[in-house]
């Protein structure tokens, strides 16, 4: 998703340093909104949220993810809209339904941006677990379904070249993402079978 959103800038903008930061500058500028509205929501105090968008912005290490270039800032910018869209669905019971739809979707993005929001939909499938009053199964699945349809999408279109996608992926998740030898073990086999294939 970075290098198509890294590709639609250069076409617009051209090739340079500029245009190659824009894109996790403005999703960098977009979580400071999203802490501040989300902390709004929480603690309901226009000076608590102030505070936490402020400390956020002033964050040496946030402020080299957003001007890095990379998809670090637009996958927290995804996660934290996922949230929000998920405190949505407990402040508004009768369209619990959509919010929780739209959050599912929205870190189903994230998913397919970085793999660490595979944590975040992780710990909003527990806040669900938890939280839910009624319908618990339901809203379940209609997050996860909807968390996984980009994922399945990614997949479906990236299998069309399973080569292509061992090289890139397993082979990078293998070398970078794998800690225990169970995991090495699954991520290897899977290279393996789609290489034959």
């Amino acid at each position: 998703m970075g290098q198509r959103q890294n590709s639609g800038m250069r076409f617009l903008f051209g090739f340079g340093l500029w245009q190659t930061r824009l894109p996790g500058v403005l999703f960098g500028g977009g979580v400071i909104a999203l802490i501040y509205v989300i902390a709004l929501q929480l603690f309901n105090s226009r000076r608590v949220a102030f505070f936490a968008a402020l400390f956020l912005s002033l964050d040496p290490s946030f402020f080299w993810t957003a001007r890095s270039g990379r998809m670090d800032a637009q996958c927290t910018f995804l996660e934290l809209l996922g949230v929000l869209l998920y405190l949505q669905s407990e402040a508004h019971p009768k369209r619990r339904s959509f919010w929780l739809a739209a959050s599912g979707l929205s870190v189903g993005l994230a998913g397919i941006t970085h793999p660490i929001a595979l944590w975040w939909a992780v710990a909003l499938w527990l806040l669900i677990v938890l939280l839910s009053r009624e319908g618990k199964l339901m809203n379940l699945f209609l997050f996860g379904g909807f968390a996984g349809l980009p994922l399945a999408l990614w997949v479906t279109y990236a299998l069309q070249w399973p080569g292509l996608f061992v090289r890139q992926f397993l082979s990078h998740a293998f070398s970078h993402l794998v800690k225990g030898p169970m995991d090495a073990y699954f991520i290897k086999g899977a290279s393996e079978i789609l290489e034959f294939y």
